[in-house]
């Protein structure tokens, strides 16, 4: 008896395992069957979505209007529209008629003059030494470049040059971004820009060589390249991808500032980043280092609105001093016989002087 017991258990187990796999060979329940598939689906549509987003990253058509209004205007759309946008926002700023007619920006005016070139250098030489733009707000150890340069002043600036940085990489398909920061002044701000960036190749230039020397002992460890340089005398020898210009033409006459730009226009360069007081509806003369608020879309000048607009600076003074982004080389409004007025929509309408 005890040896039949092992045939029958034997068998017994055979029709269980027998059972369990026919249950399984079954057609799933509606719900089962579900399940799986949107499983399926989920799966697919991930797979989908990669197969996208890396074709999408290899096969961008960049001329392809569906971008930023800051992406537009650095494909130059907007102009070709008449607009000029916020450089943060893509707001509409401004609408001009886009049927002017432009030329290539070129200085008229005579060779430097070597006197006048020793001036210049020892005109912020002097204001660097004797501390004549003020002693600073106690927030960096070199203070030296004005206020313009405070950390505080300079939140607008350091925000349109992360967004002309990304749209730049995105428009030109590139991973690195050549940036010419003339003149680079104390570096109170412009170092804590370059901290939160590993994407930029950075040049800085100034006409002081006092600045230029502390530089290079403050930042011997950073990848940063710094050189003695006068815009207004000697052209650049390289191009850069963005010039940024902050706070400086404003202080030159304005036959230097002419051969400041047609250097810039001259460089090879691709975009300029620079100040602008759109407000101001004529000029005087000055002496370097002395101040005037120099409006760039104004004769001689006479450059066309830019791409777009940002306002800088401390708000609480009335400068209405403003960022402006214009490709180069630069080119200028051909006929600006007559000084117009335009409006300029920010978060208080502005009226300011143009050639259109």
């Amino acid at each position: 008896m005890r040896c039949r017991k092992y045939p029958t258990v034997a068998i017994v187990g055979f029709i269980i395992l027998v059972g369990f796999a026919l249950y399984f060979r079954q057609p799933r329940s509606s719900g089962q069957t579900h399940i799986l598939k949107q499983q399926q689906e989920e799966n697919t549509h991930v797979q989908d979505k990669s197969s996208q987003i890396r074709e999408i990253q290899t096969q961008v058509d960049y001329s392809d209007e569906k971008f930023t209004n800051l992406f537009h205007s650095l494909q130059h759309s907007n102009a070709r529209k008449g607009l000029s946008t916020n450089c943060l926002t893509g707001a509409t700023m401004r609408t001009f008629s886009p049927g002017f007619k432009t030329v290539l920006h070129k200085d008229t005016h005579d060779a430097t003059i070597p006197e006048v070139d020793v001036k210049r250098e020892d005109a912020f030489v002097n204001i660097f030494k004797n501390h004549k733009w003020g002693r600073g707000d106690n927030t960096s150890d070199l203070q030296v470049s004005g206020g313009g340069s405070y950390l505080k002043f300079a939140q607008e600036t350091m925000a349109v040059l992360h967004s002309v940085v990304d749209e730049y990489k995105i428009l030109k398909g590139v991973k690195r971004v050549r940036l010419l920061d003339i003149p680079c002044g104390d570096m109170q701000w412009m170092s804590r820009f370059l901290a939160t960036r590993d994407d930029i190749d950075y040049y800085g230039m100034d006409i002081v060589p006092q600045l230029i020397d502390l530089h290079e002992k403050k930042f011997k460890e950073e990848p940063w390249t710094f050189k003695q340089h006068d815009i207004a005398k000697t052209a650049l020898v390289d191009s850069y991808d963005i010039i940024h210009c902050r706070m400086m033409l404003q202080h030159l006459p304005v036959s230097e500032t002419l051969k400041v730009l047609d250097n810039f226009s001259q460089s090879k360069s691709s975009y300029l980043v620079t100040t602008t007081f759109p407000t101001t509806s004529s000029h005087k003369k000055i002496h370097a280092g002395s101040f005037q608020a120099l409006n760039l879309e104004i004769p001689p000048i006479s450059l066309p609105p830019p791409l777009c607009y940002q306002r800088d600076g401390d708000h609480t003074r009335q400068g209405h001093h403003y960022i402006g982004v214009w490709p180069l080389p630069l080119k200028y409004i051909e006929d600006c016989s007559q000084v117009a007025k335009g409006v300029l929509q920010d978060k208080k309408n502005l009226t300011i002087h143009t050639c259109i």
